[in-house]
C-alpha cells in the first residue's frame, strides 16, 4: 500500500477488502480505521477470542468457575484475581462479561460497585476521609469503591472531582 497508494491517513491502517485475508492483491487492500479492521477480522473468522490469544491467562473453564464462585458468595474479586493469576481489574471485567463475553452467562453477574460506576459526592468525601485517617492504600480504596487506584490517586491529588468539598 505504501508503494502503490502512499502513506495512510492519520489513525488508519491497511486492511483487507471483501475478498478477505487470503487476497493480498492491490484491488482487495485499502486503508481504514482499526474499527473497520476489527470488523474485517470478525467477517473473515480471524479474530481470536479468549484462550486463543497468545497472552491469555484465563480460559473459558476458569471464567465459568470464577463466576460461579463469585455468585455463590464468599469470594471477592481480589481473591479470585489472586487465585487465577490476573489483575483485579481483569477479573472484574471477566465476571461482568465486559471481557470473555463469548462465555455463557456473561451477563449474569452484576457487581456493585463496578469499575465503570460513577462515584457520588459522598463517595469522594469518604475516600478523602479514609485516606486522611491513614492506613488505607489507594488500591484498597479502589476495591472498596469499585474504581481503579489511579482514579483514587487522581481524586486525592485534585485531578478529579476537585470541586467536591
Amino acid at each position: 500500500m505504501l508503494t502503490f497508494v502512499g502513506p495512510p491517513p492519520p489513525g488508519q491502517l491497511t486492511r483487507h477488502g471483501p475478498n478477505g485475508i487470503r487476497d493480498n492483491s492491490l484491488a482487495n487492500l485499502c486503508y481504514g480505521t482499526p474499527w473497520e479492521n476489527m470488523h474485517d477480522k470478525l467477517r473473515d473468522g480471524t479474530q481470536l477470542f479468549g484462550e486463543e490469544q497468545w497472552n491469555a491467562k484465563l480460559t473459558a473453564t476458569k471464567v465459568r468457575e470464577a463466576r460461579a464462585l463469585y455468585a455463590a458468595g464468599g469470594w471477592t474479586q481480589a481473591a479470585l484475581a489472586t487465585r487465577y493469576g490476573v489483575s483485579v481489574r481483569t477479573m472484574g471485567k471477566a465476571l461482568r462479561g465486559e471481557k470473555w463475553a463469548h462465555v455463557e452467562n456473561a451477563q449474569s453477574i452484576s457487581l456493585r460497585p463496578s469499575l465503570n460506576s460513577k462515584l457520588t459526592d459522598d463517595d469522594v468525601r469518604e475516600i478523602r476521609r479514609l485516606h486522611a485517617a491513614g492506613g488505607v492504600s489507594h488500591r484498597q480504596l479502589g476495591l472498596r469503591f469499585g474504581v481503579t487506584r489511579e482514579t483514587v490517586r487522581d481524586i486525592l491529588n485534585g485531578k478529579r472531582r476537585s470541586k467536591v468539598a
